[in-house]
């Protein structure tokens, strides 16, 4: 009866060893989704791996990319890494270039819409609607007369109607429209002569009604001195 026991004991001994043995004797396969598989290997290609799974012996052949294999561990101890992702060659026959579009113009926002003859004549027509700052050049050269004199008045009065309308000051309807150097012009040109127009006008003015109100105060102050003497 002993010995039975002892041959049972000794045939399981010899099973574990040789258990231990197969699953040491292994390979072991690690994916790039974080599997770890242990396996046999069958046969290792350039693009596929065919193993047998070690655990599930009963199972039949399977096959895995290359290109999802991070690490191979072999029985013996040594690992394999696989670093390239290893594509299929494509036949440089087959190869077709991609044909290259047209290059699509690109719209100058600022581009001419009408003739230069035409931006010409609007800017010197909009100059005359919408610039009204001369106004107040002539203003002021008409009330410097009259308090100065057209004589002492006569010098800021030539350097103001050669001096041109500020940006700011001219009033142009339209952004576009002043982006063209033609229409630009033509209104700028517009805006000074009515600028040095008013103040040559209201210079001319100034002196009459000066030189007008210099004789009334004369007469007076002569029929004045007369009455009392």
């Amino acid at each position: 009866m002993r010995l039975f026991q002892y041959r049972i004991c000794l045939s399981v001994l010899i099973g574990l060893l040789f258990c231990s043995a197969q699953l040491s004797a292994q390979d072991t396969l690690f994916t790039k989704k974080g599997e770890t598989i242990p396996i046999r290997i069958i046969s290792k290609g350039s693009d596929t791996l065919l193993y047998r799974l070690s655990l599930h012996p009963g199972i039949g052949t399977q096959s895995i990319s290359m290109n999802e294999v991070r690490k191979i561990k072999y029985a013996d101890g040594t690992s394999s890494y696989i670093s390239e992702i290893i594509l299929p060659q494509a036949d440089s026959s087959t190869i077709v270039a991609a044909p290259v579009p047209a290059p699509t113009p690109i719209p100058i926002p600022n581009a001419p819409y009408k003739s230069a003859e035409a931006l010409k004549n609007e800017g010197t027509e909009e100059a005359k609607v919408f610039y009204r700052d001369y106004q107040t050049a002539g203003t002021v050269s008409l009330f410097g007369v009259l308090f100065l004199g057209p004589i002492i008045n006569i010098i800021p009065a030539t350097i103001m109607s050669n001096i041109p309308p500020g940006i700011d000051q001219l009033n142009y309807p339209s952004e576009l429209k002043w982006s063209e150097p033609m229409y630009r012009h033509a209104y700028m040109q517009q805006a000074g002569r009515m600028k040095r127009h008013a103040i040559l006008k209201n210079y001319a003015i100034g002196t009459v009604s000066f030189g007008v109100l210099a004789l009334g105060f004369a007469l007076a102050v002569t029929t004045f001195y007369a009455a009392h003497h």
